[in-house]
């Protein structure tokens, strides 16, 4: 980055990394505020931008740290307070994430991060009443677009909890419009089909890794909301696991693979041409980057990021001893739960409904033929067997990764770890079968989610709820 704190002024520096930012370049940001900071350490700029980018990092606790400075030093208030509550959320601390909450809408009863944080930070009642307080911004004259999307999506969670469910739709329907997200399904689907072309059976065992000894892995895959939040928060609860969340390696890695292959531009064509070292030296940065992220003895790494069912193959070639556990959840529920959540960053197919099943399409084609080539051990957790039988569920996961049985898995809830996703909240309680079926709330609403997953060719319930 050649881009300084020290050849732009303040407003361009933020603006440059707000851009960063956008495009998920987080290490990229907290490098430039760390270079405000050491210029001007006096302003509340560099803390709070330091801070933002620390949270997008998943890192909590410096992020914490970070805001209070910004605190101290003047910055605005309601914003960080908000924000300082996400943090508290994503170490388990609810009762903390609240007070911030609250403080924030004392401080400007219009910052609406304040109340779609809030929206998700528990349960609420009628008696809660604030829905209307969102009503009634809604009504007012609200300054963006963005603002009232968030609203939106903040009012329909609420709705959904007091199981108003005509009323939490047009809320859902509204913000999700109001995202203007772009996806081209024929793209997707001609990656997917480019994919299963070249990862063969023939072309994995003629990249396959070969063996070395080293540490247990474990990627946990699937589409978003499906319980990979959840089957972590169980992994990384026993003593000798390390969750090290969602890592980017993997995308990156897709990225600059065209790099290495003679004569071939574009992935995943250029995996034919890619050799033998550069499929170690990747694994190797790999192995280095998660042990970096842990002074504790450690034999198994998870790392969960959902969108790595894409890459099988890629784990195939640059590791030996590693095992897939794929989340799989029922595609009306979870096609609904993409709909319903407002998803900080990507996920462009999950604000339309048919794009949401034209998503699950490519997926649930993916892994099938992953799960018929690849000589990869791969675990199937369906979440509805594992709300409903946790214990024996959770053996069969440590017995796939071969660990001993912890009782300390059973109470994941309990685990002082962070958790920076939209599930945050759901893996600090215990498991609950409410959200079992819950598609069946809004039937009425999902019929272009229904007949795209029939024409993607993905097995439904839908007649049989009818």
């Amino acid at each position: 980055m050649t881009t300084t704190g020290a050849t732009l002024p303040l407003s361009g520096v933020v603006k440059h990394a707000e851009s960063l930012r956008q495009a998920g370049e987080f290490a990229q940001v907290q490098q430039l505020y760390q270079q405000v900071i050491e210029q001007r350490p006096d302003i509340h700029v560099g803390w709070t931008g330091l801070g933002q980018a620390l949270l997008d990092m998943r890192k909590a606790q410096p992020a914490i740290r970070a805001f209070n400075r910004a605190l101290k030093m003047g910055g605005p208030a309601a914003m960080i307070h908000s924000a300082l509550g996400v943090a508290k959320s994503f170490l388990g601390d609810f009762e903390g994430a609240t007070d911030h909450y609250h403080r924030s809408r004392e401080l400007d009863p219009t910052c609406v991060d304040a109340y779609n944080n809030l929206s998700r930070a528990r349960r609420f009642t009628a008696d809660d009443g604030l829905h209307l307080k969102i009503e009634r911004l809604l009504a007012s004259t609200v300054p963006s677009r963005a603002n009232r999307c968030i609203l939106h999506f903040a009012a329909g969670k609420i709705y959904d909890d007091l199981e108003r469910f005509d009323d939490a739709f047009p809320h859902l329907e509204q913000g999700n419009q109001s995202k203007h997200a772009r996806f081209d399904a024929h793209p997707w689907r001609h990656f997917v089909d480019r994919t299963i072309n070249i990862f063969n059976r023939y072309q994995l065992g003629q990249i396959r890794a070969t063996h070395r000894t080293t540490p247990k892995l474990v990627f946990v895959v699937g589409m978003p909301r499906s319980g990979t939040t959840l089957v972590e928060q169980i992994l990384a609860s026993h003593p000798r696991v390390f969750g090290a969340g969602e890592l980017p390696d993997l995308s990156g890695i897709f990225k600059e693979l065209p790099q290495h292959a003679s004569g071939v531009a574009e992935y995943p064509e250029c995996v034919v041409r890619t050799n033998g070292s550069a499929w170690l030296g990747f694994g190797d940065a790999y192995l280095r980057r998660v042990q970096g992220m842990t002074n504790q003895a450690t034999e198994c790494f998870v790392d969960k990021t959902p969108r790595d069912f894409l890459y099988l193959g890629l784990m195939e070639a640059m590791f030996s001893d590693v095992r897939i556990v794929h989340c799989r959840r029922d595609p009306l529920d979870n096609g609904f739960s993409c709909y319903f959540t407002n998803f900080k960053f990507g996920q462009s197919f999950s604000y339309d409904l048919k794009n949401v099943a034209q998503y699950y399409g490519g997926y649930h084609r993916l892994m099938k033929h992953w799960c018929s080539v690849s000589s990869l051990p791969i675990l199937e957790v369906t979440y509805e067997a594992l709300v409903q039988d946790q214990a024996s569920m959770t053996r069969r996961l440590l017995d796939f990764v071969e660990l001993s049985w912890d009782e300390a898995c059973l109470t994941f809830q309990k685990a002082k770890r962070s958790v920076p996703t939209v599930s945050s909240w759901q893996v600090h309680q215990p498991l609950y079968t409410s959200s079992l079926g819950r598609w069946k709330n809004y039937r009425q609403y999902l019929q272009p989610l229904i007949d795209e997953l029939a024409k993607e060719g993905v097995p439904t319930d839908a007649a049989d709820a009818a």
